[in-house]
């Protein structure tokens, strides 16, 4: 426990849990830095027992946290990209070797027309899009995903995204 008495304390958001007083917090900062390395290092059994304790619940408190976070993505994930069937426009092929099938993607639903008429649909699928979609170097994850084109093109392709794969590809995936 650390109490600080000062004129006028400014704090840092709603809750004012944290101490906005930059000078202040620098020596408050400071000051628990060189205890917590002194009780750390100590060579008294009962500061070595107490620093165990509090390892391990900072290890504890580590853990939870990323458990919670990775669970969290791959809700959303799951949410963003997992159905139980394919896009509804994706014109399939009917070969279930991934090997030997291909995709073509088309700009809009005209375009899909003409194509179905030239494809060979044992082994060619059509997945029309809407002209130019995201441009996902530029945007963030969570907008690639929310974006229906882009969430279309990885489901059909059965790639997961670059933040994580999804856990089981479909099983007509091209």
């Amino acid at each position: 426990m650390l109490t600080v008495r000062l004129a006028e304390p400014q704090f840092e958001g709603q809750t004012k849990e944290i101490l906005g007083t930059s000078a202040v917090r620098a020596i408050v900062a400071k000051v628990v830095e060189d205890e917590i390395t002194a009780r750390l290092n100590s060579a008294n059994r009962n500061d070595k027992a107490q620093s165990a304790l509090l390892l391990e619940k900072i290890v504890s408190e580590m853990k939870s946290r990323i458990s919670a976070r990775v669970h969290k993505e791959t809700q959303r994930r799951k949410n963003a990209l997992e159905t139980s069937s394919m896009p509804t426009k994706l014109a399939d092929c009917r070969t279930d070797d991934v090997g030997r099938s291909e995709l073509f993607i088309v700009e809009g639903d005209s375009a899909l027309g003409t194509a179905k008429l030239a494809r060979s649909s044992d082994f060619q699928a059509l997945l029309p899009i809407r002209g130019k979609i995201l441009n996902v170097q530029k945007a963030s994850v969570g907008d690639m995903l929310s974006n229906a084109e882009c969430a279309a093109l990885i489901q059909v392709v059965g790639a997961g995204s670059a933040a994580a794969s999804t856990s089981t590809p479909p099983a007509t995936a091209r």
